[in-house]
């Protein structure tokens, strides 16, 4: 959750490039998911907070014209940076992968890695 935006030290916006041959861009932008999934994983590495969002995209308009992007660009993924609250912002609490990794079919007993438990709050 973001509670002062006028105090995020950077934002980055990942764009997308449309070639002459592609104008629209169809189909292109997964090549950009990875490289902003390997920026979210640095940022973490460096301790540094980061957040996956679209939220400012909604106004494309508003955003090309601050970055002054050309027509064949399209941004698509906007990236806040900044140093986290640390009172909420600790070690990750991932179960470790024998629990979640199924081996030849799926094994009823496993818990669903899709499913936060281990985040929850106890009772």
């Amino acid at each position: 959750m973001v509670e002062d935006w006028d105090n995020i030290p950077a934002l980055i916006y990942a764009c997308l490039v449309k070639p002459e041959r592609n104008p629209t861009g169809q189909g292109m932008q997964i090549s950009l998911y990875p490289a902003v999934q390997n920026l979210l994983l640095a940022a973490r590495g460096f301790g540094v907070g980061a957040a996956f969002t679209t939220m400012t995209l909604g106004d494309s308009g508003k955003v090309r014209e601050l970055l002054k992007l050309p027509e064949n660009i399209e941004p698509l993924v906007m990236v806040p940076l900044g140093f986290p609250d640390k009172e909420r912002y600790g070690k990750t609490t991932r179960r470790p992968w024998q629990e979640v990794t199924h081996f030849n079919g799926w094994e009823g007993d496993k818990g669903n890695s899709a499913v936060p438990t281990h985040r929850m709050a106890p009772s």
